[in-house]
């Protein structure tokens, strides 16, 4: 008969292996855990952040943090210009071309850009205008 404070040989037993087998599973767990991490580092996804939470500064400044947050992709929204935006219809290809430079020194791919509403409501001619 055991005692509640006693263990029985068959619970000693199960746990020594249960603790022996997870100190010889255990360490190549983490080695497939970090090689499963590693794989993914250049998968199929492309994790970015956009700049529409620095909306109300320069859109260098989000390029800098998003940058220096270790991201490789931004996707350019807001900012503090005369639209509101840091690109629009009404952006000039020189300062588009300028703005993708200062996404490059940082080391930023820009695969989304977000210039607003196109005036459909207008006229379908208006909307196409504005793309």
């Amino acid at each position: 008969m055991s005692t509640p404070n006693q263990a029985t040989r068959r619970a000693f037993l199960g746990r020594a292996l249960r603790l022996g087998g997870s100190g010889l599973i255990g360490p190549h767990l983490a080695r497939s855990a970090l090689a499963s991490a590693e794989s993914w580092k250049d998968g199929p996804w492309q994790i970015g952040c956009y700049t529409r939470p620095w909306h109300k500064y320069d859109y260098r400044v989000a390029l800098d943090a998003i940058a220096e947050a270790g991201f490789k992709y931004a996707g350019l929204m807001t900012a503090k210009s005369k639209t509101g935006l840091v690109i629009s219809a009404a952006t000039p290809p020189d300062e588009a071309r300028r703005i993708g430079l200062e996404a490059n020194k940082r080391g930023l791919k820009i695969p989304s850009v977000y210039g607003g509403d196109f005036p459909v409501h207008v006229s379908l001619e208006a909307g196409i205008a504005g793309l």
